[in-house]
């Protein structure tokens, strides 16, 4: 059946030679609906509030952001042990034992609650089978990982420690089970457990 143009303000444009109709009307606009217009809309919102709310969030973090440091002063962490005070370190760098002024003296662990007791030495070394190793920035802290590994591993027993402040990472301190020989070396500090 033939459309008649003046009944209808909208003209089919065409006809294939099979009398099927290639459905586009003659005077019909070519645009989205009204729901493409209003989902774009928000979307385009959306993004442009993201973006603003991100960068004024950011500015705001930037601007607020601060330094923490430990600073804890007279912190009671055991009925016998008082800590006065932690500082940050000033740098990246191990911390040199207070030599001549430790040689001799004993040290006791605060990781065991000071049940063992390490004789320091300075210029020395005591070469032996070594249990652990790492990179610590004080001479108190690698005696520590050789009393914490006394603590956790009851297969073998550390009995000695080599710290030297030059070495470089991955290891400065080695833990040993026991001592080859000790040897002069200006650069080590060594400390033996005496009491455990």
């Amino acid at each position: 059946m033939a459309s008649n143009p003046e009944l209808h303000p909208l003209t089919y444009l065409g006809v294939d030679d099979q009398g099927i109709s290639d459905g586009k009307y003659s005077g019909e606009r070519n645009s989205k609906s009204p729901w493409f217009w209003i989902t774009i809309g928000i979307v385009s919102v959306v993004v442009i509030g993201a973006t603003v709310g991100g960068s004024i969030g950011g500015t705001i973090a930037v601007r607020n952001k601060s330094c923490r440091t430990a600073n804890i002063s007279s912190v009671s962490t055991l009925p016998t042990q008082t800590v006065t005070q932690i500082q940050r370190l000033p740098s990246s760098s191990p911390i040199p034992a207070n030599c001549p002024t430790v040689n001799g003296t004993v040290y006791n662990s605060l990781y065991t609650n000071g049940n063992q007791t390490f004789q320091m030495f300075c210029g020395k070394s005591n070469p032996g089978t070594v249990l652990a190793s790492g990179f610590f920035y004080t001479f108190e802290d690698c005696i520590e990982l050789c009393s914490s590994f006394n603590y956790w591993n009851n297969a073998g027993k550390c009995i000695s420690v080599d710290y030297i402040v030059s070495d470089t990472r991955p290891t400065n301190c080695w833990a040993h089970n026991e001592i080859d020989s000790e040897n002069d070396n200006a650069e080590s500090v060594t400390a033996l457990l005496v009491v455990s």
